[in-house]
Order: C-alpha cells, then sequence, then structure tokens
C-alpha cells in the first residue's frame, strides 16, 4: 500500500508539473488568462492527487467518504 499523500507534497508536485512555482503567491487578479488556466489546473492536479492518497491510505472510514464527495 502506497503512503498517502500529504496536500502540502500534492501542491507541490502539481506546481511543479504545471511550472507554475513562481506564481503560487500571486493573487489571482494579477495573473494573465494563461497563467490562471495553468494555477486551475495545477489545482485540480493536487486535489486528485490528495484525494487518491486517501483512498489509497484507508485513512477515512466509509461513512466519511460520501461526505467528502459532497464537498
Amino acid at each position: 500500500m502506497a503512503p498517502p499523500i500529504v496536500a502540502d507534497e500534492a501542491v507541490a508536485a502539481a506546481l511543479t508539473a504545471t511550472k507554475t512555482v513562481a506564481l503560487a503567491e500571486r493573487p489571482m487578479d494579477e495573473l494573465s488568462g494563461a497563467q490562471r488556466q495553468r494555477i486551475w489546473i495545477a489545482i485540480a492536479l493536487a486535489w486528485q492527487q490528495n484525494k487518491a492518497g486517501i483512498k489509497e491510505s484507508g485513512a477515512i472510514s466509509g461513512r466519511q467518504q460520501p461526505r467528502l464527495a459532497r464537498g
């Protein structure tokens, strides 16, 4: 079983993959349209990685998973 992915690790990996590390601290309203798109992709990647890490770890019981899925 793979170790759970920590949220900070997922974010760092997503920022690196989308080449947006330098943009991470800037307000969204200061970014160009293309930069915003890359940030949104990074957000989606980080969320997906973190969600996968939670499922693999088994750290969340079956009763809690539906509540997380509803957001």
